[in-house]
């Protein structure tokens, strides 16, 4: 059986993954739930959009 590796901290915020594991997996990738929702409620013309636009970008690039 192959070892699976689990992320300790989110790839947006770098806050570590809560004990309980809430948040999503993607593609190797943990993203924390305040992230999560952040994500969710953003609109195109918030001043954040642009860094969590380039959060996510970064995980379809890699390699997996």
């Amino acid at each position: 059986m192959e070892a699976v590796f689990v992320p300790s901290a989110c790839i947006i915020c770098l806050r570590p993954r809560p004990d309980g594991g809430e948040g999503l997996l993607v593609r190797g990738c943990f993203i924390c739930p305040e992230c999560e929702a952040r994500i969710v409620s953003l609109s195109a013309d918030d001043p954040d959009y642009g860094r969590y636009r380039q959060s996510l970008k970064e995980i379809w690039r890699r390699p997996g």
